[in-house]
């Protein structure tokens, strides 16, 4: 065996260090409305839905340099009428908050 056989496969290398990637948890706060759009890195995992200082923040777990997405986040009271979306992938529950004594409902609209 030469010493050329003995080196790393260098492609091999540089292929699993671009699947690394960094993480970081970022916080996005909403707006007290029904329907909003927010901007959120494209890879992310959300972790949580509080109050933070009178606000409604969304955590995730993001890539911070994937591209950018708008997401449709709608917020919901208790007891207040959900509106139907008709034909519309299924909506994604992120969690519950309390907030000046009332319970609202956050969710994720595909």
């Amino acid at each position: 065996m030469n010493n050329l056989e003995k080196l790393p496969d260098l492609g091999r290398s540089f292929e699993k260090l671009k699947l690394t990637t960094m993480k970081k948890i970022f916080k996005y706060p909403l707006k007290m409305m029904d329907d909003q759009i927010i901007s959120m890195p494209e890879q992310r995992e959300i972790l949580d839905v509080q109050v933070q200082e009178g606000v409604i923040m969304i955590w995730a777990m993001v890539v911070p340099n994937s591209p950018m997405q708008r997401v449709h986040i709608e917020i919901y009271g208790t007891g207040h009428e959900i509106k139907d979306r008709i034909g519309a992938p299924p909506r994604t529950y992120l969690g519950t908050v309390q907030l000046s004594g009332l319970v609202f409902h956050v969710f994720e609209a595909s």
